[in-house]
C-alpha cells in the first residue's frame, strides 16, 4: 500500500499544473480533520498591535471608513461593523491562543518594535492609508520603513469604494508608496509581511497568516529556537526519521538496457541485473511474488586494491 501511494505522489508531481486564481487554500481542509487534537494544550505569544488611523475630529479625506475618538475604533469597512478593526483582530488572535496588547503608532515606533522583537515577539501595523501619509504617524511609519524589522507585518485594509478606482484612489496609493518606499518592494515576495488591499472577508486570513510568517522568521534568527519555540506553544523540533530516502527522478524504464546499477539504489522487479554481473537475482521471499534483490558481484580485487 505504501509502495502504490508512493507510486502515486511520484507521478502526481510530474504534472504542470496551471494557476488556480479561484483556489482557496484556506478552506482546503484534510479528509482526516484532527481541530480538537490540533488546538489542545497551544498557546501563542504575545502579538503586539500597532494602530495608525484618523480620528473622527480630523478631516482624513472621503474615504476611510468610520473613526472614533481614538485610533482603536477605526473601521475601515463599508458599510462600517462593530466591533472596530483593532478588536476583530485582537479577537481573532485570541481564538488563535496568542496573547495581544493594543497601541497607537508614534514616535517611538522603532524602539518598540525592537524591543519585541528581544522579547521573541511579533508586531503587527494596521495602517490606515488615509492616515499613512500624516502627521502623527508619517514620520514614524517612513523611519519605520528605513529600519529592519524582519518580524513585523503591516495590513493596509482596503474597502471597494475606499475610493472608487479613478485619480483620488491613484493618488492615495501613490502617497502609501512614498511613505513605505522600501517595504513596497517586498510586497510581491513568496512570503510578504507587507499585506496591501486587505478586504474585509480576507483580513482575519491575511492577519493570522502574517503572524505566523513572523514567528518562524523569528524561530530562524533567536539563538535559542527550543525555548522560542515553547514560548509559541510549538513544542520542540520534530526529529529526523531514520532511513528515509527520496527516489530519483525521473525513473528509469524497466528493462532499459543502458540502465546498469545506480549509486545506493537496487533493482526493482523485473529489472536485469546490472551489466556484466555474474550474481542472479534472488530466490523470490515465500509468500510473496516479488524477487529479493540482487546484489552486485563485486571485483575480488577491489579489496586488495584498498
Amino acid at each position: 500500500m505504501v509502495r502504490t501511494v508512493a507510486e502515486r505522489v511520484r507521478e502526481a508531481a510530474a504534472w504542470r499544473v496551471a494557476e488556480l486564481r479561484d483556489l482557496d487554500l484556506g478552506r482546503v481542509e484534510g479528509f482526516f480533520p484532527v481541530r480538537a487534537m490540533a488546538l489542545a494544550g497551544v498557546r501563542g505569544s504575545l502579538v503586539r498591535l500597532f494602530v495608525a488611523a484618523g480620528h473622527a475630529s480630523e478631516d482624513t479625506g472621503p474615504g476611510g471608513g468610520r473613526y472614533g475618538s481614538h485610533a482603536r475604533d477605526w473601521a475601515p469597512y463599508h458599510p462600517p461593523a462593530a466591533p472596530s478593526l483593532a478588536v476583530q483582530a485582537q479577537q481573532a488572535l485570541t481564538r488563535a491562543g496568542h496573547s495581544t496588547s493594543l497601541e497607537e503608532i508614534g514616535p517611538g515606533l522603532g524602539e518598540m518594535l525592537d524591543r519585541a522583537r528581544e522579547n521573541n515577539e511579533v508586531s503587527v501595523l494596521l495602517v490606515d492609508p488615509w492616515a499613512a501619509g500624516r502627521e502623527p504617524y508619517r514620520q514614524a511609519l517612513r523611519d519605520f520603513d528605513r529600519q529592519n524589522h524582519p518580524v513585523t507585518a503591516v495590513l493596509l485594509p482596503d474597502s471597494s469604494d475606499d475610493p472608487p478606482p479613478g485619480p483620488a484612489r491613484a493618488r492615495l496609493w501613490e502617497g502609501v508608496r512614498e511613505v513605505f518606499a522600501r517595504t513596497w518592494l517586498h510586497r510581491s515576495g513568496p512570503e510578504p509581511l507587507f499585506r496591501l488591499h486587505v478586504r474585509r472577508e480576507h483580513f482575519e486570513r491575511e492577519l493570522l497568516s502574517t503572524v505566523t510568517m513572523a514567528q518562524n522568521r523569528l524561530l530562524e534568527q533567536v539563538d535559542d529556537p527550543v525555548t522560542a519555540r515553547a514560548e509559541f506553544g510549538l513544542g520542540p523540533e520534530p526529529r529526523p526519521m531514520p532511513g528515509v530516502t527520496v527516489p530519483t527522478w525521473p525513473p528509469v524504464p524497466a528493462g532499459d538496457p543502458s540502465e546498469g546499477w545506480a549509486v545506493g539504489r537496487g533493482t526493482e522487479p523485473g529489472q536485469p541485473a546490472a551489466p556484466g554481473s555474474s550474481t542472479p537475482a534472488g530466490p523470490a521471499v515465500p509468500g510473496s511474488s516479488t524477487p529479493a534483490r540482487s546484489v552486485p558481484a563485486r571485483d575480488p580485487s577491489e579489496a586488495d586494491s584498498r
